[in-house]
């Protein structure tokens, strides 16, 4: 037994060694084997809800996406009042944390064992969150499932009429729509233009149920914006925080679409054909001039888009038929996400496309373009009838 003698002003004191032989080293595998039975735990628990979302899922739905559902609006709500993106400020946090154990092992104050294990403990407490919250709701039955806009086959002609519908759409919005010096839509200040959500995701919930009843929403601008655009993003949602992160360099006319985008994220509507068909729907029917033409200019662009790999020649008509202020609007946005086609955005687009096809979206990053069929389902379920009437 060791014993130290300690000298206290007129006093001897005889401590007991804090670190007796065994003494610290026993404290030290405790703590080593709860981190380890944690991340195994957690690692497990991950995997269990994984495996029921994708191979179970009527065990799984709609129970389980209610859970989250509530998790999500709560946890966001509280987040919505900062005045700053917790998901940015706490992603740097970690990188700090990460850089300070880092400099611990080389500096010899920690070992590379120890890093390695809150390491393990760090990404499966990550990894648990994000299946729980967000990640097994990629397995749940899709909202434009429910709907009556499920076709997927199209003659050329209706897919080329519903596509001129959405031009014509376009350019009527085109026309009214506000112009910087350079002539491409500017629609004003960013907390404007997120304070005019409310009214497309107020119709979605009389329309569609309490789902989309998440209002006040406030989806925030992010100060790394040249960050997304560096990594081909527009917008960005995440279950760790429940807030919407925009990029607030992106062309104006595709904000209003965008800020729906990622709300609808919110109600659970996690593939992303799936969150850009509801933001159609929320853009279409707000209250709000510039989210009507960021819808209906979406809508084109997509439906655009599908036709140009099958139909060149309806493709060069679409083309011509823009007046002159669309035009400005497709010009400009194409210049603008040209000037980042580098070799960050392909890395950040196929980490995209992986995640994307883990979480039940087998076309990866193409998920989002799907949205052409069902935006020319609802133009001859809804729209096309009332231009005959």
């Amino acid at each position: 037994m060791v014993i130290r003698i300690s000298h206290t002003g007129q006093k001897y004191a005889i401590m007991w060694e804090r670190y007796r032989p065994g003494g610290r080293s026993v404290k030290k595998k405790k703590m080593r084997s709860v981190r380890l039975a944690a991340a195994g735990s957690l690692l497990g628990l991950t995997a269990l809800i994984y495996g029921l979302a994708k191979y179970c899922p009527g065990a799984m739905f709609p129970w389980y996406q209610n859970v989250s559902w509530r998790a999500l609006r709560c946890w966001g709500h509280l987040t919505d009042w900062l005045p700053f993106s917790l998901l940015e400020w706490g992603g740097l946090g970690l990188i700090w944390l990460a850089l300070g154990w880092i400099i611990k092992v080389l500096s010899k104050r920690a070992s590379i064992r120890g890093l390695l294990r809150t390491a393990a403990l760090t990404a499966s407490v990550i990894l648990f969150l994000f299946v729980a919250l967000w990640g097994a709701d990629q397995f749940a039955p899709t909202f434009t499932g429910t709907t009556d806009y499920t076709r997927t086959e199209f003659t050329e002609d209706e897919a080329a009429e519903a596509a001129f519908y959405y031009l014509e759409m376009a350019n009527a919005f085109a026309s009214a729509s506000p112009r910087d010096a350079d002539g491409v839509t500017d629609f004003g200040a960013f907390a404007e233009l997120v304070a005019q959500v409310d009214s497309g995701y107020e119709y979605l919930t009389d329309t569609y149920g309490g789902r989309f009843d998440i209002l006040p929403v406030r989806p925030k601008g992010l100060v790394f914006s040249r960050l997304m655009d560096l990594c081909g993003l527009t917008g960005i949602f995440t279950a760790y925080t429940g807030e919407m992160g925009i990029d607030v360099n992106a062309p104006d006319v595709s904000l209003p679409f965008t800020i729906s985008h990622e709300c609808a994220h919110r109600t659970t509507v996690t593939q992303e054909a799936d969150a850009n068909f509801t933001a159609f729907l929320a853009c279409i029917h707000s209250d709000s001039a510039a989210y009507r033409y960021s819808g209906f200019y979406s809508a084109f662009i997509y439906c655009y888009n599908a036709i140009a790999k099958v139909d060149r020649e309806t493709q060069s008509h679409l083309w011509a038929g823009m007046n002159e202020q669309l035009r400005a609007d497709v010009t400009g946005a194409n210049a603008y996400y040209a000037q980042f086609d580098k070799p960050v955005k392909k890395v950040a687009q196929k980490a995209n496309d992986g995640y994307l096809k883990q979480f039940n979206q087998p076309t990866g990053v193409n998920n989002y373009g799907a949205v052409a069929g069902p935006l020319m389902a609802y133009y001859w379920a809804e729209l096309a009838p009332r231009r005959t009437a």
